[in-house]
C-alpha cells in the first residue's frame, strides 16, 4: 500500500494561477470538512473535482465563491480573497449550486431579467437559447419546476453572462440523460471560449469528456490532482502469467488491487507503471498491461 502523501501527483508548479487554494481548512463540529487543501488551477483549464460523499467537495466550492468562511487558509480567484470577492470578479463569475435557492415567486422570464441587472456583460440571446435548448419556459414560477428544471435554470444564470470562471457544484445531478448532454455541450463551448472552469461531480464519465485536469479528494484532503492523462498513465492493470504461479508475496510498487488465480494475476498499480512491470518481469511473469477509464482509475486512488 502507498503512502498518502505518495499519491499526490508532482506536477509542475502552476503559474499566474485563475483560482488558487491554500491550506484550505474547514470543521463542522469535529469533523473536518476540510483539511489543509492546496490547489492551483491556470486559466483556461477544465478541472473536474471528485470524491466520494462527505469528502469536501461542496464545502470547498462554496468557499470558493465566498459563501462561507474558512477557518484557517485560503481560497482566491484572480488573487482576490474569496472572503471578500470585490464587485468585478463577482461580475465575472458564474456559479451553480447543486441546489439552487431561486426567487420562487418570481416568473423564470422575470428571474432572469432580474439577474441581468447585476452583470454587465448578460447577454439576453444567449439566455434565451439557453432557455429553448434546456426546454424551459419562459412564463412559469421558479417555484413550480422540478429540481432537474431548477438546475438547468440555474445553469442558465450561471452562463448567460459569458463568464470567464465557472464554479460548478454537481450540476447534472438531477438532469436526465437528454439535459445532461445539452449541460455538457454548453460546459463544452464555455470552455472552447477560454472560460476557466471548475465542476464537481460524482458522474466521473462526464468528466472524461470535458475535464483535462482532476482533483481527487478524500475526507477532506486532496489525495490527488493533476492533469486527466497523467492519471490515466499512472494507474494501470497488469494481468501476470507464470506457468509455475504468480509468486504469492509478489507486491508491486503502487499495488491497489490483486486478483490472483494460480498462473494468473491481475493487479492494478497507481504510480510508477514501469517500475512495476520491471519488478513484476523479474519475478518471471509475463505481463500484459490494460487500460482503464477514468472512473476505474479514479476509485482506485480513492480505495
Amino acid at each position: 500500500m502507498i503512502s498518502l502523501a505518495s499519491q499526490i501527483s508532482q506536477e509542475p508548479i502552476v503559474t499566474d494561477p485563475i483560482i488558487s487554494i491554500r491550506g484550505a481548512t474547514k470543521r463542522f463540529g469535529r469533523k473536518a470538512a476540510l483539511d489543509g487543501v492546496d490547489v492551483d488551477l491556470p486559466a483556461g483549464s477544465v478541472t473536474g473535482l471528485v470524491g466520494v460523499n462527505g469528502s469536501g467537495k461542496s464545502t470547498l466550492l462554496h468557499a470558493l465563491v465566498g459563501l462561507i468562511r474558512l477557518d484557517a487558509g485560503s481560497c482566491r480567484i484572480r488573487d482576490a480573497d474569496s472572503a471578500n470577492l470585490p464587485p468585478e470578479i463577482k461580475a465575472d463569475l458564474g456559479w451553480a449550486p447543486q441546489k439552487p435557492d431561486l426567487l420562487g415567486h418570481l416568473r423564470v422570464r422575470d428571474l432572469l431579467s432580474f439577474t441581468a441587472t447585476f452583470y454587465r456583460g448578460w447577454d439576453n440571446s444567449l439566455a434565451a437559447d439557453l432557455l429553448h435548448r434546456f426546454e424551459l419556459d419562459p412564463l412559469v414560477r421558479a417555484a413550480s419546476l422540478s429540481l432537474g428544471q431548477q438546475q438547468r435554470l440555474a445553469l442558465v444564470l450561471a452562463l448567460a453572462h459569458r463568464p470567464s470562471v465557472l464554479v460548478l457544484d454537481e450540476p447534472a445531478a438531477s438532469l436526465d440523460p437528454l439535459a445532461r448532454r445539452e449541460a455538457l455541450a454548453e460546459l463544452t463551448r464555455a470552455a472552447a471560449d477560454g472560460a476557466t472552469i471548475l465542476i464537481s461531480t460524482h458522474l466521473v464519465s462526464d468528466l472524461a469528456r470535458l475535464a483535462d485536469r482532476l482533483v481527487i479528494l478524500d475526507r477532506g484532503r486532496v489525495r490527488w490532482t493533476g492533469a486527466v492523462d497523467d492519471l490515466l498513465e499512472s494507474t494501470k492493470r497488469l494481468r501476470l502469467h507464470r506457468a509455475e504461479g504468480v509468486p504469492v508475496d509478489l507486491v508491486l510498487p503502487g499495488q491497489r488491487h490483486r486478483q490472483t488465480d494460480g498462473a494468473h494475476a491481475q493487479i492494478t498499480v497507481h504510480g510508477d507503471v514501469a517500475a512495476a512491470m520491471a519488478i513484476a518481469r523479474s519475478a518471471g511473469c509475463d505481463v500484459t498491461v490494460d487500460d482503464l477509464g477514468l472512473e476505474d482509475a479514479v476509485l482506485e486512488v480513492v480505495k
